[in-house]
C-alpha cells in the first residue's frame, strides 16, 4: 500500500523534492524485502530515479532556462529568438 501511495504522490507532484525523498525510501525498502531479482532491480531503479529528483529545488523545471528580463514583448509582437530554450 505504501508503494502505491508513494507512486501516486510522485506522479501528482513531480517537482516536489520531499515527495521524492519518501518515494525513494519506500521503494528502497521494497527492493530490500523482495525475493525476486527482477522486482528488486525495478524497485531499486525507481528509488534511484527519485533520489536524483529529491535534491532539486522545488519549482525548478528540468531543462528549461529562465528568460532574460524584458525578453517577452509587451506589444504582442514576435518574441526575440533564443529568449526561451530547452537544454
Amino acid at each position: 500500500m505504501a508503494g502505491h501511495l508513494a507512486e501516486m504522490a510522485a506522479l501528482a507532484a513531480p517537482d516536489d523534492a520531499g515527495v521524492h525523498r519518501v518515494h525513494a525510501e519506500v521503494f528502497s525498502a521494497r527492493a530490500a524485502g523482495e525475493p525476486s531479482l527482477m522486482a528488486r532491480g525495478i524497485f531499486a531503479w525507481a528509488a534511484a530515479e527519485s533520489r536524483k529528483r529529491s535534491w532539486r529545488p522545488a519549482g525548478r523545471l528540468r531543462g528549461v532556462r529562465r528568460a532574460r528580463r524584458g525578453a517577452l514583448p509587451s506589444d504582442g509582437g514576435s518574441r526575440p529568438r533564443g529568449s526561451w530554450s530547452a537544454s
